[in-house]
């Protein structure tokens, strides 16, 4: 092997050498970024499907409750017009 003698650094290779740690900063502002990012859509999905249930739970509520109504309005009406003999 060689010695080859040390050529002088270029504008490349001093951009190099600050650019080469700004690399890991962007990769780790990137990850970070993405990580928020995906936190808040699950929480925003998490807050979708909440909502839903609570609406189902509503609605099936109602929909007992109207049932209750109507058989103690049909009750109410046959105790009234049943008079036996």
């Amino acid at each position: 092997m060689t010695d080859m003698p040390d050529k002088p650094k270029d504008g490349w290779d001093k951009m190099a050498v600050l650019l080469h740690p700004l690399g890991g900063l962007l990769t780790a502002i990137a990850v970070t970024t993405v990580g928020i990012m995906g936190s808040q859509v699950l929480n925003h999905r998490q807050a979708i499907d909440t909502n839903a249930r609570l609406y189902s739970e509503l609605m099936s509520r109602r929909e007992e409750s109207e049932s209750s109504l109507r058989k103690d309005m049909f009750v109410s009406i046959i105790g009234k017009s049943y008079h036996p003999r």
